[in-house]
């Protein structure tokens, strides 16, 4: 029963695949099925992160049919980035169900080599005065904390956010920076929170419903009237309601 209760148990990553797919919460099995899977044109590759997702962390994996695998994983920076040749799929399996598990020694037994990524790009500050720094800072916390933001998202935000006409005062580069010193906040913060919290509550609120045949989406469109004008086409055939 271990092994079973071991197999079922879900890996807290989210898996995208080349072909733009996007796997949330995967068992070991799923995670299996998808690494044996790749090899064939559009679909040579996997990039996972876990949940919650930290900058400059992942592990990703690339594969041609008939050919080795090549497994790299990123420990925070990019000159922490490292790469092993594989020559099939259940070594890539057992490690990166090990590192999203963050298992002591996920990573020993292979000959991994470190990667040159090239010198890391210094970001300079924020060139803003204190009131539109907070202004911004305000901004991109109150979408963080809305909870379905990406760092991509709050990037975008963050850099787009004090745009006029004739100024354009945050870069990408400072943008992504405050996005994820935000994010690593946020992260930091929710490590202390203990039980159930309200949106995991909701999610599951979400998720009964669709179980029960009542066609159901969280953070769906992007306002009120594009979501009741779309959901319909959302649901089941033999769905109950919406």
């Amino acid at each position: 029963m271990r092994g079973v209760c071991q197999s079922l148990r879900m890996l807290e990553i989210v898996v995208k695949t080349e072909n733009w797919e996007r796997h949330v919460r995967v068992s070991a099995e799923e995670l299996a099925g998808l690494v044996r899977r790749i090899g064939g044109d559009g679909d040579r590759f996997l990039v996972v992160q876990r949940i919650p997702d930290l900058p400059d962390v992942f592990a990703q994996v690339w594969h041609k049919t008939g050919g080795d695998y090549t497994l790299e994983y990123r420990d925070g920076a990019a000159d922490r980035q490292f790469q092993v040749i594989v020559d099939g799929p259940e070594v890539v399996i057992a490690t990166i169900a090990g590192w999203a598990h963050q298992e002591a020694g996920w990573d020993s037994g292979l000959a991994w080599s470190l990667l040159d990524m090239g010198p890391a790009r210094e970001v300079p500050p924020l060139d803003l005065g204190e009131n539109e720094r907070k202004e911004l800072e305000k901004c991109v916390r109150e979408v963080l904390v809305g909870g379905y933001a990406s760092r991509a998202e709050l990037a975008e935000l963050a850099e787009e956010y004090l745009v006029t006409n004739d100024r354009r005062p945050v870069s990408p580069e400072q943008a992504q920076a405050l996005a994820d010193r935000l994010w690593l906040e946020r992260v930091a913060e929710q490590a202390k929170w203990q039980g159930e919290t309200d949106p995991e509550r909701l999610t599951r609120a979400f998720t009964a419903l669709q179980d029960a045949g009542i066609t159901a989406r969280e953070n769906f469109t992007c306002c009120r009237n594009c979501g009741q004008s779309e959901i319909g086409g959302e649901g089941a055939p033999d769905a109950r309601g919406l």
